[in-house]
């Protein structure tokens, strides 16, 4: 039997974030990224900020906000990608976390499984505001894949529910697929491509001009909201840190400004292009993407071969 929602009993809630804009509470968090782009440091600087009290700030029109202090929370990390006394509990003592409100799940007391059961467990035994698992490809119910969108789609609906009704910030981070290097960023690591189409919110690390960022893709509210770029780096002390990458203007886009510069006043065959694009370190993905943000078109030619170009602002043909 089902029952529908009165209007009375209908209220506007706002979207609480751990990290604002990034990583919201009462929602899964899903990470993806190449090996050796950082996601573990990544995760693991945001979680020891976090049990100090300290939560990132928040990029919004290409500025990076005030770090702000709130009650510290408690981290519950699981983990089977990396040892964990070599090196994510040094990671945690390096970015200085208040070790007690951290634990480390231990394999030989008990295998994880990304279930209701063992996530309310770790609730109850714990009470973490945040967890994370790295890599939740290893920690999935047995006889769920996912490359089985299916099962996939279920385990998606159960655990948004259980962070919902918990109100907990749970960061999946996992690996990309093998045969994976032509999929688009999104894809990468999602096997059936289930996690692309529901998850709320997807993080993917990557390169791009040279520069590594976070891309923040988001579904939640009552409209899609747009990618967010957020860029990362290693200071002096080694300690890593977050900045605003590029801002309102398109020419701070390093695949916007490198159309923009290399279809000023001429068109290029896909290929020339293509590979011009790969020497400064911009992917096939990035010029499709930023293809319209540029104002770039493309012709087909009469052997099936494509041109890019951006047409003159007043007669709409090839800039002169």
């Amino acid at each position: 039997m089902y029952c529908t929602y009165k209007p009375e009993d209908l209220k506007v809630k706002d979207i609480n974030y751990l990290w604002p804009g990034v990583i919201p509470y009462g929602f899964p968090t899903f990470v993806n990224g190449s090996t050796g782009l950082g996601k573990t440091n990544i995760m693991i600087k945001v979680a020891a900020n976090a049990t100090k009290g300290i939560f990132q700030p928040e990029v919004l029109d290409g500025c990076l906000g005030i770090t702000e202090k709130k009650d510290p929370i408690r981290c519950l990390y699981i983990s089977t990608e990396n040892p964990v006394c070599e090196i994510v509990y040094p990671a945690f003592l390096h970015n200085e976390a208040d070790i007690s409100n951290v634990r480390i799940a231990n394999e030989e007391e008990g295998h994880f499984v990304l279930c209701t059961e063992d996530l309310t467990a770790a609730v109850e035994d714990f009470n973490p505001g945040l967890i994370i698992v790295d890599a939740f490809q290893e920690h999935l119910p047995e006889g769920c894949s996912i490359s089985d969108g299916e099962k996939m789609s279920v385990l998606i609906r159960e655990i948004e529910r259980f962070t919902y009704r918990h109100n907990i910030a749970l960061v999946l981070i996992g690996n990309d697929a093998k045969g994976s290097e032509s999929r688009s960023d999104a894809n990468k690591m999602l096997g059936s491509g289930v996690i692309s189409r529901k998850a709320r919110v997807l993080i993917t690390v990557k390169e791009e001009g040279g520069e590594r960022v976070l891309s923040v893709t988001k579904k939640m509210g009552y409209k899609h909201k747009a990618e967010t770029l957020i860029g990362y780096r290693f200071n002096e002390e080694e300690r890593l840190e977050f900045y605003a990458y590029g801002g309102e203007e398109d020419n701070d886009k390093p695949a916007v400004r490198f159309l923009k510069e290399m279809l000023m006043d001429r068109a290029i065959e896909r290929n020339e292009l293509f590979g011009k694009a790969g020497e400064a370190g911009i992917s096939k993905d990035q010029l499709y993407s930023s293809r319209e943000e540029a104002g770039a078109r493309i012709i087909r030619n009469s052997d099936k071969s494509t041109t890019w170009y951006i047409p003159d602002g007043k007669t709409g043909e090839l800039q002169k």
